[in-house]
């Protein structure tokens, strides 16, 4: 996650992340990712929700 200057004095959050792929696919793998993923995206949405909040009330907007 890193942010990026924009024009105006405006600020652009970049959030990247990488899935690495399964080299030897067992079942157990499977489960592990089928149950990690949506977790993962879970806790990235509050993440990203809390820190647009953050800005926001920085900002003045709310």
């Amino acid at each position: 996650m890193y942010l990026l200057p924009q024009d105006h004095g405006s600020t652009r959050l970049i959030l990247r992340s990488c899935i690495e792929a399964m080299r030897e696919p067992t079942l157990r793998k499977r489960i592990d990712r089928a149950l990690d993923e949506p977790i993962d995206f879970v806790m990235e949405q509050r993440m990203l929700r809390l820190v647009r909040r953050l800005a926001e009330r920085r900002s003045g907007r709310v």
